[in-house]
């Protein structure tokens, strides 16, 4: 009995030691940061509210419209993990995102302002410019165009855990769908 209880244990634990490092890798890692955008994490959050918050151009319901496009953005967001390249301490996971093509959306809301000034009309510059980014985060929100970005996400081994390094702005862009392309 001793002996079976032994082997079974020996088993268990072997088992729950695998399955602790199996989200330990790059592309787990990958997976779990992308999916925090998904699902509206907490972090995800407080970082989208911090950078709405120093915006000068909207008003606090225009601050609010724009959050609910963003957190569109990130509920909608799609990836497929299409590479997963390790040496050493250091690997690169590629990644294919499909987002709202909000960078479509702003271009397309900037030529409709350039050609139709009149009908942005009001009695201040800042009116003006108030009216414009209403009717920029209206068209964001309504945005159905998507997009496709290739991201790679570097990573470091540290204390042997996988950290993805810092985003660049670059990366940030894609995920907003702000990209240049």
């Amino acid at each position: 009995m001793k002996k079976k209880i032994l082997i079974l244990t020996i088993v268990l634990s072997t088992f729950l030691l695998c399955a602790c490092n199996m989200g330990n890798t790059p592309t787990k890692k990958v997976e779990s940061f992308l999916n925090k955008y998904k699902t509206l994490d907490s972090t995800v959050i407080e970082q989208m509210e911090n950078m709405i918050s120093t915006d000068t151009l909207m008003d606090e319901d225009g601050k609010v419209e724009y959050s609910d496009a963003l957190k569109r953005q990130y509920q909608d967001l799609t990836y497929v993990i299409k590479d997963e390249k390790v040496n050493g301490d250091k690997a690169v996971v590629t990644a294919e995102i499909e987002v709202y093509d909000f960078y479509k959306s702003n271009n397309t809301s900037a030529k409709y302002y350039e050609n139709n000034k009149d009908k942005f009309e009001g009695e201040t510059d800042a009116e003006k410019e108030l009216r414009f980014v209403e009717y920029r985060i209206k068209n964001l929100k309504n945005t159905t165009d998507r997009v496709k970005y290739t991201i790679e996400f570097e990573l470091t081994k540290v204390n042997n855990k996988w950290i993805i390094d810092d985003i660049d702005d670059t990366t940030r862009l894609k995920i907003h769908g702000l990209y240049e392309y």
